[in-house]
């Protein structure tokens, strides 16, 4: 017998009444649930039985009645023609009534009264306080339980774990919880005075730095000298450079010389997603400090926990931090000997608290290293280094110094041991040569040799080639141009096609014509394949772009248009990115159309002095592709001595080139670079592509070196020197001379 269920049919107690109670359909209901919502269930009485109750019901009792067809629901109907029967006590119909027990029976009573049928015909209503299973009710609760049960175990877990005991992974002193979390206890271990050995003498360079901070260690050695005068120790000094300059190296050596124990951490061992334990990490770190004094602090990356306080999370644990850190350093007691020293390279994003004078009585700048500090650089790193026998250090020093403008110590120090890397690359036995610290000083600036040389066309070489040329011209010829150190068109894994090493300034601080000569020479690229090659590429995309970030730049940020005036229009004020324009639509458009003006402008120039100097740009470029790299000495031999003087500044770079010879004359020989075979080394000339890669990488198989006596002609040294003492105004500069392309002159 199959089963007829129409729960589906009542969706609340409404429709009951009306499809199920008025039409007597109904044999019995029970509800479930004697608190709150109760769910009912409904039994049914059979097709053509007596129900108790039904629209002919009387007062004077029940009649047997018969329900109409049109009166049963669609549903039912067709189950009573298809011969389907239903079950005595069958429960079909389930529903939420929506209602209390108590206000369903009374709704009940109340709806059989309108139909006129007596109370003791009412149908019979039982309440149960069981309630229905339901699958998914069941399996909230088992979740609920589980997690419940979870999150205890947890807890338990976590408390022997903290504890030490249970005698598993993490236990005792030191361990379990507080080494998973990283908390102030398990940094203890780390924050111990280390035995600096690191003195003033070995910081070469930083000569207005190590000045500055010289007060510090007078301070920590002698205190009693100055308190007797009444003066107090500084609370602090912030080091702020660039990254690399060697600011966690001074700091180093200021503890060195005072002979203090010294405490390292970084800004963002401060910080964790735990609440208080940055704050507890800066006391125990002070507190350490103080049971040593006179001892010194160095928090590196300071910017890291010691950034502005932000004011819609002004309770967060970063903010916690630098509120315990600003307390720990402002409540040294005047007797204490403690200072503290930090490094950023962001000081614009630090609290204004943290850089008051009581905190941080020192800013002392680090500036990028000049020519004469980064040969004292050179002179360090190069100590321990294997250098050929016949390698002059000094002079080795002031041309790696002269040809590495802009590299701090960081960088030199990557150079010097990528250029001992590049002569153990090539299984050199007599050491490190001057060719390994020019592919070092190529693979520092743009990368190593990529094998897309060999895929170049001619045409495509050429066209890099007028590139490079148009930038070296211009940037020589113009007032304000940089001029070229060295000049290449051998493919580098950077994927540049070729590059122009120019000399930066030495001091940031431009005029407007210098800024406009800068755009200039950074179109000269651009400029020189459209008037030469007769087709522009992709290849000048960077120069581009720093050329409008260089018009962008004097128009809103340095007050160099007349037409916007002496206003800052940049995004960025006060070391923070706004998120919309300060200015109106008319203003932006007006911003576009000056910068566009600029360079067009630009641009119209420097294709007009490439138009003048025509015959020196194909000179130029006829010796650049016939030896694919050249350097100053070549290009003053090319197209002379410039025709305005170069900047004073320019004179310690042009002084520094040496026009004596790094090798002797019988290099060639010893080192065996254009010979098959060198016996003295035992090495020899085959097709191996490691080979082939050692050539490639000391600059060409022509050897790249052309600062021995076989490749700097006398006419070339002349020449350097002629520059030189027309900048120191010694001796006014010769004429351009013709250039000889010719292969016959390399070494």
């Amino acid at each position: 017998m199959r089963t007829f269920r129409i729960s589906r049919l009542c969706r609340g107690f409404q429709e009951f009444l009306s499809k199920y109670v008025a039409n007597g359909l109904v044999d019995k209901v029970e509800v479930l649930g004697d608190r709150g919502e109760c769910r009912a269930i409904v039994y049914l009485s059979p097709p053509g039985a007596s129900t108790a109750a039904g629209p002919m019901s009387t007062e004077a009792g029940p009649a047997p009645i018969r329900v109409a067809s049109s009166s049963v629901p669609p549903e039912v109907e067709r189950g009573l023609l298809a011969g389907l029967t239903l079950p005595p006590n069958k429960a079909v119909v389930r529903f939420r009534t929506g209602l209390s027990a108590e206000s369903f029976i009374e709704k009940m009573e109340n709806f059989q009264s309108s139909l006129g049928i007596h109370p003791r015909d009412f149908l019979p209503i039982y309440i149960s306080d069981q309630h229905e299973f339901h699958l998914f009710d069941f399996l909230g609760s088992l979740f609920l339980f589980f997690l419940i049960a979870n999150m205890v175990s947890e807890l338990i877990f976590m408390r022997r774990m903290r504890k030490g005991g249970g005698g598993g992974p993490g236990g005792g002193a030191g361990g379990g919880l507080n080494r998973l979390l990283g908390n102030s206890a398990s940094r203890r271990a780390r924050v111990k005075a280390e035995t600096v050995k690191v003195r003033f003498s070995d910081v070469a360079g930083l000569h207005e730095a190590k000045r500055e901070i010289l007060e510090f260690v007078t301070f920590l050695k002698h205190p009693q000298s100055f308190r007797r005068l009444g003066a107090k120790l500084p609370k602090g000094a912030l080091l702020v450079g660039p990254p690399g300059t060697g600011k966690t190296l001074l700091a180093k050596a200021v503890a060195g010389e005072a002979g203090v124990p010294f405490f390292s951490m970084s800004g963002s061992e401060f910080v964790e997603i735990f609440v208080g334990v940055g704050a507890s990490r800066v006391r125990e770190l002070f507190d350490e400090a103080r049971k040593v004094a006179p001892s010194i602090i160095f928090i590196d990356e300071i910017d890291s926990v010691g950034a502005k306080r932000s004011t819609s999370f002004g309770n967060s644990e970063r903010d916690n931090t630098l509120n315990q850190l600003l307390v720990e350093m402002d409540g040294f007691n005047p007797e204490e000997t403690v200072v503290v020293l930090a490094g950023t390279n962001r000081d614009d994003l630090l609290d204004d608290a943290l850089k008051r004078p009581g905190r941080f009585d020192r800013l002392v700048q680090i500036r990028r290293p000049d020519v004469a500090e980064r040969k004292e650089i050179f002179k360090v790193h190069l100590k321990p280094l294997r250098l050929a026998p016949t390698i002059d250090a000094v002079a080795l020093s002031e041309r790696m110094a002269a040809l590495t403008p802009g590299f701090v110590g960081a960088d030199i120090a990557n150079l010097c041991n990528e250029a001992a890397i590049q002569a153990a690359r090539r299984r050199s036995k007599v050491g490190v040569e001057q060719r390994d610290f020019e592919a070092a000083t190529e693979r520092t600036i743009a990368g190593l040799p990529s094998p897309v040389k060999d895929l170049l066309s001619s045409h495509q070489r050429r066209a890099i080639a007028y590139h490079e040329c148009g930038h070296a011209i211009a940037g020589w010829f113009l007032k304000h141009g940089n001029p070229v150190l060295k000049l290449t068109i051998i493919p580098r894994s950077s994927g540049a096609l070729g590059f122009a090493q120019q000399m930066p300034p030495t001091v940031e601080l431009h005029e407007k014509d210098a800024l406009l000569d800068r755009i200039a020479v950074l179109l000269g690229g651009r400029a020189a394949e459209e008037i030469f090659i007769g087709a522009i590429s992709s290849g000048a995309a960077d120069d581009i772009q720093k050329a409008s970030r260089l018009a962008r730049l004097s128009v809103m940020q340095f007050g160099m248009s007349d037409r916007l005036g002496l206003v800052d229009y940049s995004l960025q004020q006060g070391g923070e990115q706004n998120f919309y324009r300060p200015y109106s639509e008319h203003t932006a458009k007006v911003i576009d159309d000056e910068v566009s003006q600029i360079i067009n402008d630009q641009y119209e120039r420097v294709k007009t002095l490439l138009k003048e100097r025509e015959k020196e740009v194909h000179s130029l470029c006829e010796l650049l592709i016939s030896r694919e790299s050249i350097t100053y000495s070549e290009i003053l031999e090319c197209i002379g001595p410039r025709p305005v003087p170069p900047d004073p500044q320019m004179a310690a770079y042009i002084q520094a080139l040496p026009t004596r010879p790094l090798l002797p004359e019988t290099g060639d020989k010893e080192t065996g670079n254009k010979e098959p075979g060198n016996k003295e080394t035992g090495e020899k000339e085959t097709g191996d592509n490691s080979r082939r890669d050692d050539d490639d990488s000391g600059g060409q198989e022509r050897d790249l070196d052309n600062n021995d006596d076989a490749s700097v002609p006398e006419k070339v040294k002349e020449k350097v020197r002629e520059a030189a003492e027309a900048v120191a105004g010694r001796k006014p500069a010769s004429g351009p001379v013709a250039c000889k392309a010719d292969k016959d002159e390399d070494a």
